[in-house]
């Protein structure tokens, strides 16, 4: 949900920056990947194969996640090997990993930024909305709303 992925991200970036210019680099982010995504949809429409995952389809799913994009991609994979992945690529084993003091701390083999995960909602798809004090106020910031609308998700 972008306007959930805005409010995590700019409190991520506080970590780095001062919240006013944390919430701003946020939207900047959030607000450019609408330009890509109508783009790729374009693409999708003139033939190209293209794969869509939700996070929210596939949070409490991730063997099927795992699978979809295997099929999608025509590789074949054990079912063993397919729960692997899925323990290797979980939210808990990613907060393992992201083990740096702040979001600018970046781990040099995963690439994974510095507490990437909220340790409170644990990726929880629509607990940042649910309990942000300031979910509401972002009804009002056309881009959060445009970015919504694009991709598909009511706010």
């Amino acid at each position: 949900h972008p306007a959930e992925a805005y409010l995590s991200l700019a409190g991520r970036f506080s970590d780095v920056w001062p919240q006013a210019i944390s919430g701003l680099h946020a939207l900047e982010r959030i607000h450019s990947h609408v330009e890509c995504f109508r783009k790729i949809k374009s693409d999708l429409a003139e033939g190209r194969r293209v794969l869509f995952l939700r996070y929210e389809d596939y949070y409490k799913k991730p063997e099927k996640r795992i699978s979809d994009i295997l099929n999608f991609l025509g590789i074949s994979m054990s079912r063993e090997r397919v729960l692997e992945v899925a323990s290797e690529t979980c939210i808990s084993k990613n907060m393992q990993l992201s083990s740096g003091k702040n979001f600018g701390d970046i781990d040099e083999m995963t690439q994974l930024h510095g507490q990437h995960v909220n340790p409170v909602t644990m990726g929880r798809p629509g607990q940042t909305l649910k309990n942000h004090p300031r979910a509401s106020q972002l009804r009002s910031e056309y881009k959060i709303v445009e970015a919504c609308r694009a991709f598909g998700y009511d706010f």
